[in-house]
């Protein structure tokens, strides 16, 4: 393949009226055809600002797929744009393309790694400022340390944190009030909801999945939390009423108590 051929970009703006977008694909165009090349990790909820615009993503993407103007998008609506036509030698072009969609994927993952860590920290500072540093660990992984009974189900995600006692053991999943809160929710109760399905007939600790919020939640929000762990054998501990909280924290001591009283 010799001589020049021609590629844009294709990028996703979650919101029009905002900066903020992503390249999700790239349309080039060779010899009188139309190739695309799709993004191979489009950005998700926690990016995009919820659930329904990661759909629209999705949904999109699959027509995209078959698109075959190099010059216009129509019928993807305000959300996408075109880039302009940029020349590359035509034996190098595919290259070029799949090079630009991995840079903007790796970016894509580093966000999403933020958002995560942003959870977590928040809740990291909240357990700190009730002086429950020492008793709640971050990051349980089965089959490792103290997860070493769960060895079986290694390929589950990390639990935030947990509190080891010498019969008990709690995993926490913390929730913050933020944009995103649908699709926290959503990725807590599957985790949870899969460890559930390990801890059945383990041998090991007594372990309680909780999931808890901080406070600031929406009467929503709240609802919303309550209906997508319903399934989950998970608790649920809203933690803005007092006694609600006070409950909470109690519990973490009396849990971490019963290392402090082993040794």
């Amino acid at each position: 393949m010799t001589g020049l051929a021609y590629f844009r970009m294709v990028h996703f703006k979650p919101a029009p009226s905002r900066g903020d977008s992503f390249a999700v694909a790239g349309l080039v165009q060779f010899d009188g055809l139309v190739r695309v090349h799709l993004t191979p990790s489009p950005p998700g909820a926690s990016c995009l600002g919820g659930t329904a615009t990661e759909r629209l993503l999705s949904r999109s993407l699959r027509h995209l797929s078959t698109h075959s103007s190099f010059d216009r998008l129509d019928g993807f609506g305000p959300y996408f744009h075109l880039g302009d036509p940029q020349p590359v030698a035509a034996d190098r072009i595919d290259s070029v393309v799949h090079s630009l969609l991995a840079n903007a994927t790796l970016g894509v993952v580093h966000a999403e790694h933020e958002q995560a860590q942003g959870r977590r920290a928040t809740a990291r500072r909240w357990i700190n400022h009730f002086g429950l540093r020492t008793l709640v660990q971050d990051n349980f992984r089965p089959g490792h340390g103290v997860g070493n009974f769960l060895r079986h189900a290694g390929a589950l995600q990390r639990v935030s944190q947990y509190v080891l006692g010498t019969h008990s053991l709690l995993l926490l999943e913390p929730l913050v009030p933020r944009p995103q809160f649908a699709e926290d929710v959503k990725k807590v109760a599957q985790r949870l909801a899969a460890y559930r399905t390990a801890l059945d007939g383990a041998e090991g600790p007594d372990t309680s999945l909780i999931a808890y919020a901080l406070p600031g939640l929406s009467s929503r929000d709240v609802v919303l939390a309550h209906s997508a762990l319903d399934f989950t054998g998970a608790e649920f501990v809203n933690t803005r009423p007092r006694q609600s909280r006070v409950g909470f924290i109690a519990r973490i001591k009396e849990v971490g108590a019963e290392t402090l009283l082993s040794t």
